[in-house]
């Protein structure tokens, strides 16, 4: 490598395939990693899109890819890191922050360096161009909020169930374990906002469900679809995907729903994108067994691990659910913002 510092530049179709290589070397050995090859890598980032051209995340900046803002860092002619920036404004900044200034904020969705040249300050001048080109293009000023959440629509499945390309079952993040990673966004003024595991459960004993529901209800399975809970109303995801839905109502009334959907291309691997059971209902028992059936329903099409992001501080009742049905901590996590 150039002893030379490296220049910035937005991302280029010429750069693609070197950049494709740097994301697989830099990411192989992160849970969850899937390799990425042009095809992929132009379905997920670069032709990304809403189908009608809306904002893939209400109010949280375009849905499309903006090339400006995917910025690349170059020594010579290698690709030696990247940084993917975007903006949360309006609504759904409020949302997110309710006290939050300014109307409009700037993000961090991703950032990656070769490891053969870590410790120059590329990531830290990565950051710096990505600001500086933020502020230029979408009026946004520094310093940026890191999108740990998965908010996203390109890294995260915010939008739809959509395969993660490593990281968590809802979207990338930090590995508790990576000291590195945690000790370059803190010095970089990010914090940590909450810690999260991945529990997994191993469905090769094929269990059967024997859960008794209460009267009148019935579970369904449909493909693509968010219910709406207390209501008989529902729709799409907004993109195409291959999740399910498992859905317990009575009669037209929709009381809880798992929906799941492959993480690996082979259907081996399925992960939990939400769990959620209406309020009124909460404390009877209909949790436990509306995921009972899901793992038995899975187990029996011969996925053999199904996996849930939790989060111990706010959503302790869910953690220790799955803990009671057999998931097992495996990756801790940290969001940062």
């Amino acid at each position: 490598m150039a002893a030379t510092g490296p220049r910035f530049i937005g991302f280029s179709a010429a750069y693609r395939d070197k950049t494709i290589a740097l994301w697989n070397r830099v990411f192989r050995a992160m849970p969850n990693f899937v390799p990425l090859d042009r095809d992929t890598w132009r379905a997920r980032v670069e032709e990304f899109a809403v189908p009608g051209g809306e904002s893939a995340v209400a109010g949280s900046g375009p849905a499309r890819f903006d090339a400006r803002l995917f910025r690349l860092a170059l020594l010579e002619d290698e690709v030696v890191g990247f940084a993917h920036g975007g903006t949360w404004e309006d609504e759904f900044l409020a949302r997110l922050l309710p006290q939050g200034e300014p109307a409009r904020l700037g993000t961090l969705l991703l950032i990656a360096v070769d490891p053969r040249v870590r410790r120059r300050g590329i990531g830290r001048a990565l950051l710096h161009d990505l600001e500086t080109v933020l502020k230029e293009t979408q009026s946004v000023e520094p310093p940026l909020c890191a999108d740990g959440r998965g908010y996203n629509p390109f890294y995260g499945n915010f939008v739809a169930p959509l395969p993660p390309p490593w990281g968590t079952a809802e979207g990338i993040a930090v590995l508790g374990t990576s000291a590195d990673a945690r000790g370059f966004f803190q010095a970089c003024g990010f914090r940590e906002e909450v810690e999260a595991v991945t529990r997994q459960r191993d469905l090769g004993d094929r269990p059967s469900f024997s859960g008794e529901l209460p009267a009148g209800a019935v579970i369904e399975e449909i493909a693509d679809y968010q219910p709406i809970l207390g209501s008989d109303d529902g729709s799409p995801f907004p993109v195409p995907n291959e999740s399910r839905t498992w859905l317990v109502r009575v009669g037209d009334v929709q009381l809880g729903a798992v929906v799941g959907f492959p993480l690996r291309r082979d259907g081996s691997r399925w992960g939990i994108h939400s769990f959620e059971v209406d309020p009124s209902r909460r404390g009877e028992g209909l949790g436990r067994m509306l995921l009972s059936y899901v793992i038995s329903a899975l187990a029996a099409r011969g996925v053999e691990t199904l996996e849930a992001l939790a989060l111990p501080i706010e959503g302790a009742e869910a953690d220790r659910l799955y803990e009671k049905l057999g998931f097992e901590k495996t990756d801790r996590w940290i969001v940062i913002a």
